[in-house]
């Protein structure tokens, strides 16, 4: 990223920023996005699945609990209604979530 001119001045010519987070719009964005959320749900308990990288899930005894992304929709799925609250609770504190309810 290069200095905004308003900054720039003798000591800042021919230099460049050095960004800490990714920026809304730029090729990096998605894959940022997605490493944070995958780092989140992974630090919940959750596994990634090898065949699609987008499929995570939990296992907790016999039950278990699946979450499935696509761009920017999820859908959460298994037979533990208190492992999905849950991970509803936990997913709307770390991101801006909407529930739509029902497929």
């Amino acid at each position: 990223m290069e200095i905004p001119p308003r900054f720039a001045n003798e000591q800042t010519l021919g230099k460049v920023c050095r960004l800490k987070t990714s920026l809304y719009g730029l090729k990096q964005s998605p894959r940022a996005w997605f490493d944070r959320f995958r780092q989140t749900v992974c630090d919940m308990g959750y596994s990634q699945y090898n065949g699609d990288h987008t499929v995570f899930y939990k296992h907790q005894g016999c039950r278990i609990t699946i979450l499935a992304m696509y761009v920017d929709d999820i859908v959460i799925t298994g037979d533990d209604v208190e492992e999905i609250k849950k991970l509803m609770e936990r997913l709307g504190k770390a991101f801006e979530v909407k529930d739509l309810g029902p497929l």
